[in-house]
């Protein structure tokens, strides 16, 4: 392989870490925004070496009806739904930008 391809690898490499981070807090931060429009406290924990995010909801003093509770579990499922076919997409491209330049070197 030549070095331009292999500068352009790395360069992909770390385009990609980036945009995973972003990525994951993005998804986190509508988790977030679901628990804060239902009154619930929640932090968002991100493990940047495994690339794994979690939002961790505070339900201390929290008054919420069933039916709100309802609500939550649906928009954090419908969350999940978009953010994991999103990131499935985001994972194909950068797979075929790097087997375009393995082709192409």
């Amino acid at each position: 392989m030549s070095k331009e391809v292999l500068v352009f690898l790395g360069l992909l490499f770390i385009l990609s870490y980036l945009l995973e981070i972003n990525f994951i807090y993005e998804h986190e931060l509508v988790h977030k925004q679901i628990f804060e429009y239902y009154g619930i406290n929640s932090t968002i924990e991100i493990d940047y070496f495994k690339l794994k995010g979690e939002t961790v909801p505070d339900f201390n003093n929290v008054d919420i009806s069933s039916e709100d509770i309802d609500r939550v579990y649906f928009l954090h499922a419908l969350n999940e739904i978009v953010g994991y076919h999103m990131h499935a997409l985001m994972l194909a491209i950068i797979s075929f930008l790097i087997v375009i330049c393995i082709i192409l070197a």
